[in-house]
């Protein structure tokens, strides 16, 4: 993806970042875009960073929220927009035990089954 002097690519997998973005002179920033009809307003989690595998340089970073609302049944338009400097971002750290359906159904932990 490119246009007005810079590149873009999509960092697959979940949580931040979702771009990076590359302009003419080379500088790299890490993007994030998010999506809310509540924009600013509700208190769930709404930024997920997990391990940094994602992030390989010194870089900018930068979110956009856009903020949209239902025109009618299945069509959304955008009524804002709000560009955030994350270096400014205060996150808190929440441990967390996780596993997935393979990890929990192991045959060797197994103690019965229908």
């Amino acid at each position: 993806m490119g246009g007005v002097g810079m590149t873009a690519r999509r960092v697959g997998g979940s949580g931040y970042p979702d771009h990076e973005l590359i302009d003419q002179a080379g500088r790299l920033t890490y993007f994030e875009t998010k999506v809310s009809s509540q924009i600013g307003e509700s208190s769930a989690r709404a930024f997920y960073y997990s391990g940094g595998k994602k992030i390989k340089a010194d870089a900018r970073h930068l979110l956009i929220g856009w903020e949209i609302e239902e025109e009618s049944t299945r069509h959304w338009k955008v009524v804002g927009w709000k560009l955030v400097d994350l270096s400014h971002l205060r996150v808190s750290l929440k441990t967390e035990f996780n596993a997935n359906n393979p990890d929990i159904y192991k045959a060797d932990a197994l103690l019965g089954e229908s």
